[in-house]
């Protein structure tokens, strides 16, 4: 059921009329499908996507995980810092701080 809702998402998200955010953002100029620029809105689109994707598998607020984006977070430490918190019960912002001091996930 979990998998058929992210899917749904993915797939929402990669519509253009569902794919632009009510609110403006300064990161993606090209949002929208364009054939004369068949991949103009591929960077918008997987961004969204992957967005939706952490925030359903992670139980997120979408809107979080942009901001982090925003911040300069990598994604992939989206992906290994919720595991581990899931798995361990330590808070995410435990393990961020563990791996800003050690310089890694390995090490943290």
């Amino acid at each position: 059921m979990r998998a058929g809702l992210v899917a749904l998402a993915l797939l929402a998200g990669a519509h253009p009329s569902l794919a632009a955010p009510a609110a403006s953002c300064h990161c993606f100029r090209d949002r929208s499908f364009d054939p004369s620029a068949p991949a103009a809105a591929d960077p918008y689109v997987l961004a969204t996507a992957q967005s939706s994707l952490l925030a359903a598998v992670f139980g997120l607020e979408k809107r979080a995980v942009v901001a982090s984006k925003m911040a300069g977070a990598r994604p992939e430490d989206f992906w290994i810092r919720e595991l581990v918190a899931q798995k361990s019960g330590v808070k995410p912002a435990a393990l961020d701080e563990a791996r800003c001091r050690s310089g890694s996930w390995k090490q943290a």
